[in-house]
C-alpha cells in the first residue's frame, strides 16, 4: 500500500529509512527536514538537507536535495526517461538537477521516486515578485536560456526520435483520445493531420516540453536553471517556444497567491511578447510553423483539461489536487483558441 505523500512526517520517517540502508548508515539525521514544495501536477516534490557533519554522508548527500515522488505507481517509466534526460542535459553544460538515486514503487512509499541535487534559486514567478521592470528583464533573459538550450548539440540523445516530432505527438495526443475516449476535439486533430506538412521536415533541437516560469529557477545572481524535464524531447524547436507561449498567455495559474493571479491575468500578453520578441531576436522563428505548433498546443491542452473536467486527473495519472481548479470554461478557453488560429 502507497504511503500518503502528502504526510510530511510519514514522508520524513520513510525517507530516512530508505537513506539509511541506501548510504550504508545506521541512521540518517536531517539538518533540514522534508519540506513540500506546493507546485507540481504529477509529482509530490520535497526539498530536504542531510546533516553531514564529521563525514557522515558523503559530499553530494550532504548538499540541498530534492525528492520527487510520482502520484501513480505506473509511472516508473516517465521517472526512468526524466532521470536519463536530466542526466544527459546536466552533461552537456545545461543547468539542471543531476539525479542521484531512482527508486521504483516497491518501497519505502509504494510510488516512484527519484532523488536529485537541489539547485540554488526560486521560480521566475517569485523572483519577479511585483516588479514590472524585473519582470521585463526576466523574460529576455527566460527566452536567452530557452535559446540556449535550443542550440545544444544533440548528439547522444539517448531515445529514439526517427520520426519528424509532429507525427510522434501527434500520435500521442490520439492515443490520450482513444483510451479515455475524448473525442471533443476530434475534426481539430483531423485538422492538424492534414496540415502537418507545414513542419515537416524539421531541424532537431532539444526541447523541454514544460519551459514556463514555474520550471525555471532564478539564483540570487540571476542565473538561470530548468526543472521537470519529464516531457524533455527532440524536434522542432518552434512546438517548444510554442508551448511556453500558450502557458504563459492561457494555462490558469491557480497555484500562485490571489494578488499574483491577478497581476499574472493583467500582464499575461506582455510578458508573452516580450519572451517572444526576445527569442527572436536570438533565434529565427519561421511565422508558419510557429502558427502551427501553437494550434497543436491549443488542441492539447484542449483535450488534456477536458480529460481533468471530465475524468479528474487520476485518468491523465496526475495528483488528485492539482487539477481541481480546472473547468469547462478552461477548455472552451483552448478550443476558441483553435478555432481561431485554423481560421487564420
Amino acid at each position: 500500500m502507497a504511503l500518503d505523500p502528502t504526510d510530511a512526517k510519514a514522508v520524513e520517517a520513510a525517507l530516512g529509512t530508505f537513506l539509511a540502508a541506501h548510504l550504508g548508515q545506521p541512521s540518517v539525521r536531517f539538518a533540514e527536514s522534508p519540506e513540500p514544495v506546493l507546485h507540481g501536477w504529477d509529482t509530490y516534490i520535497y526539498m530536504f538537507r542531510l546533516d553531514g557533519a564529521a563525514g557522515a554522508v558523503a559530499d553530494e548527500w550532504a548538499q540541498p536535495l530534492v525528492l520527487r515522488i510520482y502520484a501513480d505507481p505506473e509511472q516508473w517509466t516517465r521517472a526512468e526517461t526524466e532521470t536519463a534526460i536530466q542526466r544527459f542535459v546536466a552533461g552537456r553544460g545545461i543547468p539542471a538537477p543531476r539525479p542521484l538515486a531512482l527508486v521504483d514503487a516497491a518501497a519505502p512509499f509504494g510510488l516512484p521516486f527519484m532523488i536529485m541535487e537541489r539547485l540554488p534559486g526560486r521560480t521566475m514567478v517569485h523572483h519577479i515578485g511585483f516588479n514590472p521592470i524585473r519582470a521585463s528583464r526576466t523574460f529576455a533573459a527566460m527566452a536567452a536560456f530557452h535559446a540556449r538550450l535550443h542550440r545544444l548539440p544533440v548528439d547522444g540523445w539517448p531515445f529514439p526520435g526517427d520520426a519528424p516530432l509532429v507525427d510522434r505527438q501527434l500520435a500521442l495526443l490520439r492515443d490520450d483520445a482513444d483510451r479515455l475516449d475524448v473525442h471533443d476535439a476530434d475534426e481539430a486533430l483531423l485538422w492538424l493531420e492534414q496540415h502537418k506538412q507545414a513542419v515537416i521536415p524539421e531541424e532537431s533541437s532539444l526541447c523541454h516540453g514544460d519551459f514556463h516560469p514555474l520550471n525555471v529557477l532564478v539564483d540570487a545572481g540571476a542565473q538561470m536553471s530548468a526543472v521537470d524535464w519529464g516531457l524533455a524531447m527532440v524536434g522542432d524547436r518552434h512546438c517548444d517556444v510554442a508551448n511556453t507561449l500558450a502557458v504563459v498567455r492561457l494555462v490558469p495559474a491557480a497555484s500562485l497567491g490571489r494578488v499574483q493571479r491577478i497581476i499574472t491575468s493583467v500582464l499575461r500578453r506582455w510578458m508573452a511578447a516580450r519572451y517572444l520578441a526576445s527569442y527572436r531576436a536570438l533565434l529565427p522563428l519561421d511565422e508558419a510553423r510557429l502558427r502551427y505548433w501553437e494550434t497543436f498546443q491549443a488542441v492539447r491542452w484542449w483535450i488534456a483539461f477536458s480529460i481533468f473536467v471530465d475524468q479528474g486527473s487520476g485518468a491523465a495519472g496526475l495528483k488528485a489536487e492539482s487539477t481541481r481548479y480546472i473547468r469547462p470554461e478552461h477548455v472552451a478557453v483552448f478550443r476558441r483558441r483553435f478555432e481561431k488560429l485554423a481560421r487564420e
